[in-house]
């Protein structure tokens, strides 16, 4: 479960580049 749910998140950011940031911030 949390490595589906890593692969998610990692695959959200790498479509959303402009996100990272964001969430970063």
């Amino acid at each position: 479960i949390l490595a589906e749910l890593l692969s998610t998140f990692r695959l959200y950011l790498w479509d959303n580049n402009t996100h990272v940031v964001h969430l970063q911030s």
